[in-house]
């Protein structure tokens, strides 16, 4: 059978989602909400199922004109419907974007660490992948982002591991530098203190994706949206887009969190409001760095000696939380060794969590 695969397959590894272990599990692992959706945001899914014989909207176009209500690009201009794509989740939408600008070998740029899908992209299109190492912080190398060519460039912002945001100046000179589409992934942004959706009037490069997974709580239904100015990048992208890509339950759930976005936004304060939380009690134990952030996750470093050591503790934590019945997100990528990932989760699960931390910790230690 392998004489018949695509000659990359030979060489490509997927990406390696987060583990989903049965309910008894605290998971904390893979940046889900969690609190369900609002209970009108159930009760008009619950309704707006109907007629399930004929295929779904194939421009989800009472989503779109919701989202002109909702989102705004800046204060004297709100968002338009023919600006807006919206697809089944961000990957779909990420998708899109190479099926409409990327040939064979042509360079695709993106920073690492970073959401593991961009390189997975690059592979199955043939493209060749451009990583650029973030800093130390975790912030971008200005020098790189404003002086590498390429055809296209993701910028994750907030960043998947680390949670921090790219500053809109910077993104904005990147745009004016980079002589290709330049794509900016807020899957985390309603969780952040601002958005670069206010520089898509300034730059007809700039490509904005979001999701409705993670601030509403929509993960398993698969709905992202993208947002571009440019009217020749909206109509590309839809002359490669599946026609019934986004089901009806999946639209009428977006429909219904726009319509009670208020009480999505009090359970993105709880969200926040926790992580702050969160992020404090971390801070509280001496052996463990913790990283600024604007997502629903906190990444941090064991940190009491050099890389092995720390890699070694750290791995001896994840495994006896698993034990416990506690799951983070560990890497195995060479400079994450050292690192987790916890998503933030209800108070009661962090404070679990918190407890189960330091008694693995001191095993760690202990040797």
């Amino acid at each position: 059978m392998s004489q018949y695969l695509r000659k990359y397959l030979a060489k490509f590894k997927g990406y390696v989602p987060g583990e989903q272990p049965d309910p008894s599990f605290i998971k904390l692992n893979t940046n889900e909400n969690p609190y369900e959706p609002p209970a009108s945001v159930i009760n008009d899914l619950k309704n707006g199922l109907k007629d399930l014989r004929k295929y779904p909207d194939i421009e989800a176009t009472e989503v779109k004109k919701q989202l002109t209500f909702n989102v705004r690009v800046n204060k004297e201009s709100a968002l338009k419907m023919d600006s807006i794509v919206v697809g089944a989740g961000e990957d779909e939408l990420l998708d899109l974007v190479f099926k409409t600008f990327v040939d064979k070998n042509d360079r695709v740029v993106f920073f690492a660490p970073s959401y593991g899908m961009y390189k997975v992209c690059c592979d199955i299109f043939d493209a060749v992948p451009v990583e650029i190492p973030l800093n130390p912080d975790f912030t971008i190398p200005e020098q790189k982002a404003l002086s590498t060519p390429g055809k296209l460039m993701l910028i994750c912002s907030p960043n998947n591991p680390d949670g921090g945001r790219v500053p809109n100046d910077l993104v904005s000179r990147i745009c004016e530098n980079f002589k290709g589409i330049v794509v900016v992934d807020e899957a985390y942004v309603d969780f952040a203190e601002d958005s670069a959706l206010g520089l898509a009037a300034k730059h007809d490069n700039l490509i904005i994706l979001r999701t409705f997974s993670k601030s509403y709580s929509l993960a398993s239904l698969r709905v992202g949206y993208l947002v571009s100015l440019n009217r020749d990048v909206v109509l590309a992208i839809r002359k490669v887009k599946q026609p019934y890509n986004v089901n009806m339950a999946a639209q009428v759930a977006a429909l219904a969190s726009l319509k009670h976005q208020p009480e999505v936004d009090e359970i993105i304060k709880k969200v926040k409001d926790e992580r702050n939380r969160l992020v404090g009690l971390l801070k509280q134990i001496p052996q463990v760095k913790v990283f600024p952030t604007e997502s629903n996750f906190i990444l941090i470093k064991v940190a009491v000696g050099n890389d092995e050591t720390n890699m070694k503790i750290n791995q001896k934590i994840f495994w006896e939380l698993k034990k416990r019945k506690v799951l983070v997100r560990t890497y195995p990528e060479r400079g994450l060794y050292e690192f987790q990932r916890i998503t933030v989760g209800k108070p009661e699960d962090n404070d679990k969590f918190v407890q189960l931390f330091k008694e693995c910790l001191e095993i760690g230690l202990s040797g």
